[in-house]
């Protein structure tokens, strides 16, 4: 498809460098709960579940019964309890795309719990109110695998993935249950995928992908995947509504039946989606039943498919962002290879349709056989919580933890399936950068992304604790999450108490007090029979009670050795608050012997402050007394105006007088020539009379040029009297 044959990748190791950082972070008093697995009588290879928000600025950590929660920039940090049945076993756990929400299961049943951020010191009444009951599938068989579903409002619903192959969508506030891929009674497996080991969403959450391992790595699709209620933007809708558009107009007479009757009901549902868009922003939808039951498709083909790969079984599929607008999908095999694939056709979705494939395909971008050249990198595994937006993935293996750095031709390929322009990749090699960055294996791996003081990096969960380890990630900063801004100036609003920092809450040794307590008072697990207790020790069937010796010998042991973890714990928790106390000590004896110093100070600064009092009594005064003098000012001012004179009362009756007069005059002046237009209007008409009437006619004009210089002179006259008033008033 681009032309670029797939490339063999590049292995770069790391240079040695410690940063002081990272040991400020692996110190962190929330990772400390190594005790709490004996304690609890879990097993000690139990998950160490460990996960950050997006921005790297929180974190989350649980193993076993203790939920921990806190800012990465703090030190002191939040703890639960949760409570899970009575010989649980392995405990897996999956969280959230919102990490609000995590999810702690095993075979037979699952318990989700909500992460309560906004809150701190939770009791153990309180913590009831954020978990779920336990949740069991009596009809079904073990569980496999648990994910939330990321387009989920609220986080409600859950996919979980059962032994038999069976894939249910389970809805949290409902119960409601939507089985696909099930067997039914029939002879056969024509119609079900089996053996799928691994699944993972796509970029919009939209579909589903399954990894089967019945002939030793096959990728199927449910499309669409949708949980009971969704959020779409308008240009979302948009774009959904296009290529349901372009896929009916691919559609030729040859096309399959069933293919037009699936691309049709996708343009349909698309289109009804639309028309209840009522706003231009997001809109939430509730998706009926007959629209979550959709069909497997595939198996997809991959071109070109490695010939060595055929030889060995894949294990997990990841999908990884690329870019604003791109995935590749990665596919991880027991021996050490990772196979990277590129969707290479838009599929249409299915819902009625069994063994269906209409465009199920991937084409090859990168064949990393690195982790296929040592046998240490044969047990290959994919963190799987880690922040998939940086053009990388982590991958472990008992040589160390290795990061997969594709955006040297990610960036590339996201520009050129945006822009529709392969131009940009003639010059891609497809080979990513494997950087080597710690000694360091887990067999349950775990990752974070931190974000402290401008560095950012990943830590690493492992039997022994975490491991951190720095590296350059593009990660957004999340201005709703509540927490000051690096370098952001903290305002004290009241008065700092006294807080003892330690490294592990008392409600937390309290729990694992009780709960070793209690494990001592119960009984051994075996018991001796009456007739093999009666026996002397020395006899010929001793081999009988040297065994139940032993098996209670190691119960018994057991429970010593959990005794003294929980007497290391509390005697750790003595020596932090003897050191808390030793502190409040000395800082009071400092201020019992600075107290005769500030007594002394405290009377000289009391006569100063005397002195200034005093001052400031007379400068308060002399203000008063200004004040009191410029209002006084102020009434005088206004006080001193002049009683008009009777001359002057005349004067200004005179000149109104003259105004009435000037005004009635020039209404006189409008009115006359309103009445020589008149005139002029009518001589216009009079010019074709007769001669004779000329002589009367300029006789009216003569006495009428009279009557006007007559006014003329009445105006003037006034005028000169105006005048005359006027210099009599400014003399």
């Amino acid at each position: 498809m681009f032309g670029v044959k797939p490339a063999q990748t590049t292995f770069e190791k790391t240079k040695y460098y410690r940063d002081e950082m990272l040991d400020y972070l692996e110190k962190k008093p929330i990772f400390n709960n190594v005790v709490v697995s004996t304690v609890s009588g879990f097993p000690t290879n139990q998950e160490y579940f460990i996960c950050s928000n997006h921005d790297g600025s929180k974190l989350v950590t649980m193993k076993n019964t203790q939920l921990r929660w806190g800012y990465l920039q703090k030190q002191k940090f939040n703890t639960m309890k949760v409570t899970i049945p009575t010989n649980f076993g392995d405990q897996k756990y999956a969280i959230s795309e919102s990490r609000n929400t995590l999810c702690v299961f095993n075979k037979n049943g699952l318990k989700v719990v909500e992460i309560p951020w906004g809150y701190s010191d939770i009791n153990d009444t309180m913590s009831f109110g954020f978990q779920s009951g336990w949740i069991t599938f009596d009809s079904m068989p073990h569980i496999r695998e648990v994910m939330f579903h990321p387009r989920s409002i609220g986080d409600n619903t859950l996919v979980v993935l059962f032994e038999n192959d069976t894939i249910m969508l389970y809805d949290l506030d409902t119960g409601n249950k939507v089985l696909m891929n099930q067997r039914d009674n029939g002879f056969g497996f024509g119609t079900v995928v089996s053996d799928i080991k691994s699944m993972t969403f796509s970029r919009d959450g939209l579909t589903l992908y399954l990894l089967s391992i019945t002939d030793g790595g096959d990728i199927y699709a449910l499309y669409p995947c949708l949980p009971s209620k969704i959020t779409f933007d308008e240009d979302e809708l948009k774009t959904a509504a296009e290529k349901a558009v372009l896929l009916y107009d691919s559609l030729g007479d040859d096309t399959k039946d069933e293919v037009k009757r699936n691309v049709i009901r996708q343009y349909k549902f698309i289109s009804d989606l639309k028309k209840q868009n009522v706003s231009e922003g997001k809109t939430d939808f509730e998706m009926e039943s007959e629209f979550r039951e959709a069909q497997l498709q595939g198996p997809f083909t991959i071109s070109p498919y490695p010939d060595a790969l055929y030889e060995t079984t894949a294990k997990e599929i990841h999908s990884v962002n690329i870019g604003l607008n791109s995935e590749v999908i990665l596919l991880t095999f027991c021996n050490g290879t990772i196979l990277i694939l590129f969707q290479d056709e838009e599929m249409s979705m299915c819902w009625n349709s069994k063994n269906y494939v209409y465009s199920n395909s991937m084409v090859v971008i990168e064949n990393a056989q690195h982790f296929g050249q040592s046998s240490l990198d044969k047990d290959l595994s994919v963190f799987k919580s880690f922040n998939e937006t940086n053009h990388a993935m982590i991958a472990c293996s008992e040589r160390g933890i290795n990061i997969i750095d594709m955006s040297k031709w990610g960036d590339n390929l996201d520009k050129a399936i945006t822009n529709a322009d392969l131009n940009s990749i003639k010059t891609s090699t497809f080979k990513s950068l494997v950087h080597q960055k710690m000694i360091f294996h887990t067999a349950f791996p775990e990752c974070a992304v931190w974000r402290v003081k401008g560095k950012t990096g990943i830590i690493v969960s492992g039997p022994k604790g975490v491991k951190a380890e720095l590296m350059k990630l593009d990660i957004p900063v999340d201005d709703a999450s509540g927490h000051s801004k690096e370098g952001s100036p903290i305002l004290a609003t009241e008065t700092t108490r006294f807080q003892s920092e330690f490294a592990q809450p008392i409600r937390e040794i309290q729990d694992l007090t009780v709960a070793y307590v209690r494990r001592c008072q119960n009984p051994f697990t075996k018991v001796i029979p009456a007739h093999v207790r009666q026996q002397e020790l020395a006899n010929s069937t001793n081999e009988v009670q040297l065994d139940a010796l032993t098996t209670l010998s190691t119960q018994l042991g057991a429970v010593i050795l959990q005794g003294e973890s929980l007497g290391v714990m509390l005697h750790s928790r003595l020596l932090e608050q003897q050191f808390a106390l030793s502190n409040q000590i000395k800082g009071t004896s400092d201020i019992l012997e600075k107290q005769e110093t500030l007594v002394e100070k405290y009377e000289i600064q009391k006569r100063v402050l005397t002195e200034k009092m005093a001052k400031q009594d007379k400068l308060v005064m002399r203000i008063i007394v200004l004040n009191q003098k410029v209002n006084e000012a102020n009434k005088a001012a206004l006080g001193s105006d002049n009683v008009i004179s009777e001359q002057e009362m005349m004067w200004f009756k005179d000149i109104r007088n003259q105004i009435f007069k000037f005004n009635e005059f020039v209404r006189s002046q409008k009115a006359l020539q309103s009445q020589l237009n008149f005139v002029k209007q009518e001589l216009s008409k009079l010019q074709t009379r007769a001669q004779t009437t000329k002589n009367k006619t300029d006789k009216e004009w003569d006495e009428l040029r009279k009557i006007l210089e007559s006014d003329a002179s009445v105006i003037k006259q006034c005028n000169e009297e105006l005048q005359k008033t006027g210099s009599a008033i400014g003399a």
